[in-house]
């Protein structure tokens, strides 16, 4: 909902440097935009987009005796802290949040954290320590780069805003690989050297030189002792979630929400509409007069007739989506991105933005309650049947060959099997086949022994005293949501001016949710049982008999037209050479396009063609 940068040291940046970082952090705050200079050794910058208390009073930087806060986020329970903190003696100028979290770290220092209820990135600088605090939340909704600059630190919402206030970096070539096996950078990496993202429920300490990152948000359904509760029930998990919405709810402008065929956005448009009255919105794409397979325009709409919305088909040709990917790559994204599916992200979220600045959405219900293929699989894998030799050597040998295309009935079953197989795969494996997605071939480069122990680390931390089924939705909460999902979000809605909030990634809901048993979440064949069950009675049943459906973008065929020409670029040895992949494995991508695994083909061709308009875009 805003951009945050800033310095702390003796190299504190020009005017123009300054000018430059909040320029390209301005479009995630289009309302207000300024900085203070905190004598002579440090500088806040901070952009706006006004949800709550649209008046000068909330504006930010925010200054409190001896403390001067950068703050992007929200904070649900500001209402609430705000009649706490007056019972302390703090009165309060505005009714923004932003002066509640400042004024809670004044009262409670660094235990304030443990009272918020809401999503933030922000940076607190104490002038009195001259000392620098830095926090994500939970599970990583706002981004938080970093660096060290002189003898101090330089930090903001963007790469390139660190950039800007510093010097350019290099491209981090040992970043690359993970383009390519998730296509993501994730963190602490980032894209260039020498600049960090800070990691999900992390906190930075600078002072005097010295700095301090430690993880300040506990695991996920873990007490501090480490052993995980079984007490929830399912009504439990629905009160947390039917809250989460509530809270969502508050904001001093329009709320909307996006409203898919599915059941997540299903569920979180239903409880939002008994509450108030909404805009829902979904998104079709035309090609030659014909909508794309994904879409669920016609679902939706008979969905939000029942539930009583104001609903809006956003009807898009495909010439709209390719119009928009060079921007996309080079100047939406601030490091390279390769999900094809933020192209319909950033589309639906410009035409809402003509509505609606805030916008509530279904996201997190698949990595939480376990809704992907690869879940089933996984679930498989843990039956006795599948503890054998056989079963294992069968997905070995029949995943990686199986095809990738969905052209038909016949090959989308296929490759439904294909992605149950290398679940399997990962469940008795070190989990290398789960990190790859698909094989990117390890004899052309390989991921750094460190970062491969590094996920090995965060497999064993995630399955700590937990189920199978637990222990592998726990990873998507570490390691996918605050690296795939939540940028995606972040970036394409805030390029336009829109804030993104997810009820099901609500830390409540995570919390009471991971102290379910994995097989109340995930049954065979009936993926989110425990959703289907609390809400069967409340939605239209035609939600429930609809087949599972993904953004799945037309890679192959936008790459044998529109984008063809990208391909001897994206084949020329010296960007090879530079990136530090071989010629001859590329060129196997190009000729893959026409096999039976054109959609790994192109995954990784996207991916690089990302790579090449961001370094472009430099």
């Amino acid at each position: 909902m805003c951009g945050i940068l800033g310095v702390i040291g003796k190299s504190q940046p020009t005017r123009s440097q300054i000018d430059k970082a909040i320029a390209l952090i301005a479009n995630r705050g289009p309302d207000h935009q300024d900085m203070v200079n905190i004598g002579t050794v440090a500088c806040f910058g901070h952009t706006r987009l006004s949800i709550i208390d649209l008046s000068a009073a909330g504006n930010q930087p925010f200054q409190f005796e001896h403390l001067t806060l950068t703050f992007n986020g929200m904070i649900y329970n500001h209402h609430a802290l705000r009649e706490e903190l007056r019972g302390h003696g703090y009165e309060f100028s505005s009714s923004s949040d932003t002066e509640v979290l400042i004024k809670a770290w004044h009262c409670w220092g660094q235990n304030a954290l443990q009272k918020f209820d809401g999503f933030f990135a922000f940076a607190i600088y104490d002038r009195e320590e001259n000392s620098l605090h830095l926090y994500r939340d939970h599970i990583g909704k706002k981004p938080l780069y970093w660096r060290h600059w002189g003898d101090g630190i330089a930090f903001a919402s963007r790469l390139d805003a660190v950039e800007a206030l510093s010097q350019q970096e290099a491209l981090r070539k040992d970043a690359v690989p993970w383009l390519f096996y998730l296509k993501y950078i994730p963190a602490p990496m980032s894209a260039v050297d020498n600049i960090f993202k800070l990691e999900a429920g992390h906190h930075l300490h600078f002072r005097n030189g010295n700095t301090m990152i430690r993880r300040w948000a506990k695991t996920f359904g873990l007490h501090d002792d480490g052993i995980r509760p079984t007490t929830t029930s399912a009504e439990d998990v629905k009160t947390a979630i039917v809250n989460a919405v509530k809270k969502r709810l508050d904001a001093d402008v329009p709320v909307s929400t996006l409203l898919s065929g599915g059941l997540d956005s299903s569920i979180v448009t239903c409880i939002a509409a008994k509450m108030t009255k909404l805009d829902s919105f979904t998104l079709a794409i035309r090609s030659d007069g014909n909508v794309l397979q994904f879409d669920e325009s016609g679902i939706a709409a008979k969905t939000a007739q029942i539930l009583g919305t104001r609903h809006h088909t956003i009807m898009l040709e495909e010439a709209d989506a390719l119009s928009s990917i060079d921007r996309l790559f080079s100047q939406v994204f601030d490091e390279p991105f390769a999900d094809p599916a933020s192209v319909l992200n950033h589309l639906i979220f410009k035409a809402l933005s003509a509505h609606s600045k805030v916008c509530l959405t279904g996201d997190g219900g698949d990595e939480l309650f376990g809704g992907y293929r690869r879940h089933q699989g996984h679930l498989l894998a843990h039956q006795p049947l599948a503890n054998n030799m056989l079963m294992r050597m069968m997905a070995r040998l029949f995943g990686p060959i199986l095809p990738d295309l969905r052209d038909t009935p016949i090959l989308e079953r296929l490759r439904l099997l294909k992605r149950y197989l290398m679940a399997l795969d990962y469940a008795k494996s070190d989990g290398r086949s789960w990190l790859t997605r698909e094989d990117v071939g390890a004899d052309f480069f390989s991921i750094t022994t460190d970062h491969r122990e590094r996920f090995a680390d965060y497999r064993h931390d995630a399955g700590r005293n937990m189920d199978p089924i637990n222990a592998l939705l726990s990873l998507e909460m570490i390691w996918t949501i605050p690296g795939q999902m939540m940028v995606k979000n972040d970036r394409t809605s805030m390029d336009v001016g829109v804030e993104v909030r997810s009820p099901l990634l609500d830390h409540n809901v995570i919390e009471t949710a991971f102290c379910l048993d994995g097989r109340q979440k995930l049954q065979r064949n009936n993926g989110k049982a425990i959703l289907r069950k609390m809400f069967h009675d409340e939605l239209p049943q035609h939600i429930f008999n609809e087949p599972k459906r993904g953004f799945e973008m037309p890679l192959k065929s936008w790459l044998a037209g529109p984008f063809a020409h990208y391909l001897d670029v994206v084949t020329a040895p010296d960007f090879l050479n530079a990136v530090g992949l071989r010629q001859e494995v590329v060129r196997s991508w190009v000729d893959a396009l026409h096999s039976r695994n054109a959609t790994t083909a192109a995954n990784h061709l996207w991916s690089l063609i990302g790579l090449k308009a961001w370094m472009d875009g430099r």
